[in-house]
C-alpha cells in the first residue's frame, strides 16, 4: 500500500496500562502476560477504503519499562511502537522493510514535539 493511500486515514489510539493490555492480549490473541502494543484492523471495512484503519492500543507501562531497559528516550520508543502498529494496520508484516520504515520514522520524529506531557511546559 502506498503512503499516499493512507493520507487522511483515521485510527483509534488508546494508551493504557499493563493490566488492560494483558486482558486484551489474552482475549484476542491468546497471549500470556502484557505486551507493548496491539493493533486491531477495522472489521467490515470496504476494500480499498482507508478512512479508518482500525485501533492501536499501547501500554504506557511497557513504553516506560522498555525505554529504560533499551536505554532509549520514552518518546522515541513510543513513536517506534506506534509506527510498528500503524504499519501492521496498513498491511505490512514483520521483516526488513517494516523495520527500516519504523526506524526512519523514529529518526524523522526525533526532536519534534509529537509527544510532550511535561507538567512544566508552557502552551
Amino acid at each position: 500500500m502506498a503512503a499516499n493511500q493512507l493520507q487522511g486515514a483515521g485510527v483509534e489510539l488508546r494508551i493504557t496500562s499493563d493490566q488492560l493490555i494483558t486482558d486484551l492480549h489474552r482475549r484476542h490473541l491468546g497471549g500470556m502476560g502484557p505486551t507493548n502494543v496491539l493493533s486491531f484492523p477495522l472489521e467490515n471495512s470496504v476494500p480499498g477504503s482507508y478512512d479508518n484503519l482500525g485501533s492501536v492500543v499501547v501500554s504506557a507501562d511497557a513504553v516506560l519499562r522498555e525505554a529504560f531497559l533499551y536505554q532509549q528516550d520514552p518518546q522515541s520508543h513510543f513513536i517506534r511502537l506506534l509506527t510498528h502498529a500503524l504499519l501492521h494496520l496498513a498491511g505490512y508484516e514483520h521483516g526488513e522493510l517494516m523495520e527500516e520504515m519504523t526506524e526512519n520514522t523514529v529518526v524523522l520524529m526525533q526532536g519534534t514535539h509529537f509527544v510532550n506531557y511535561s507538567a512544566n511546559s508552557e502552551s
